[in-house]
């Protein structure tokens, strides 16, 4: 996993200063609050309880970069040492785990005979244009290809196929922030907030619900009814919730 916490290597005892990172950005103590980031647990920490060959660190992948950004995993062998661990397709009682699970709803693609939304353009903050997105419609796939920076957004591996999505769902949260020293913003992503769902070259505008961390998120049309996915990959865009949608 990745996120803000107060280690630190360069400063004495290991950790930053009291007070550098703010409580609720510091990723490591919440995964501590849950009873997951323990010695042997279920939080997969490659830097202390798993290895290689199931984890390692590849700087070559990404020449310059700092190091937490190096770690590189094979899927198979994590799904092995998951089940080593107890998180396997059953429980200890022998009843499957996701009895209690909540999919989302799903429904084949129909592509809209007059599409209304097949160029979506927005930013995440103003003052950085790298960041920028823009989502095209391939009506001749029914879906959402990712340009990133003004450029197609390639994936990493390959340098070839272009990211791409059957569904893009923006989720409108608040943005606190910086909430510390080291510039960390906050986005709150439970509770209840705006909504769009782009799919089938149109828009469906609603809301998104999820009552607590525990909960499922769930997407809503303006009446209430809960949004059905198009099958395939769903991408969810985080913005914060005063940011503008440009779409036609």
């Amino acid at each position: 996993m990745g996120g803000a916490n107060n280690v630190d290597n360069h400063s004495a005892n290991g950790k930053k200063a009291f007070g550098q990172v703010d409580k609720t950005v510091d990723a490591f103590q919440l995964l501590i609050d849950f009873g997951w980031r323990v010695p042997g647990g279920n939080d997969m920490d490659g830097g202390t309880s798993v290895g290689y060959p199931i984890m390692w660190r590849d700087p070559e992948r990404l020449p310059g970069v700092a190091t937490e950004h190096t770690f590189m995993g094979s899927t198979d062998k994590l799904y092995d040492e998951g089940a080593k661990r107890g998180f396997g397709p059953t429980n200890s009682d022998g009843s499957s785990w996701n009895k209690t699970y909540i999919s989302w709803k799903f429904a084949d693609g129909k592509a809209l005979s007059s599409p209304t939304a097949t160029d979506i353009n927005f930013e995440f903050w103003k003052n950085k244009p790298d960041y920028a997105v823009e989502w095209k419609y391939d009506a001749a796939n029914n879906q959402y290809l990712r340009f990133n920076g003004g450029k197609p957004h390639i994936d990493f591996d390959n340098g070839k196929v272009q990211l791409s999505a059957k569904n893009v769902a923006f989720q409108f949260v608040t943005e606190k922030g910086p909430v510390d020293k080291e510039y960390h913003m906050y986005y709150e992503n439970y509770g209840s907030g705006k909504a769009l769902v782009f799919n089938n070259g149109g828009v469906i505008e609603g809301t998104w619900k999820r009552a607590t961390l525990n909960d499922r998120t769930i997407f809503y049309d303006k009446a209430g009814k809960e949004i059905s996915f198009v099958r395939g990959a769903v991408w969810i865009e985080a913005v914060p919730s005063d940011n503008t949608i440009d779409y036609k």
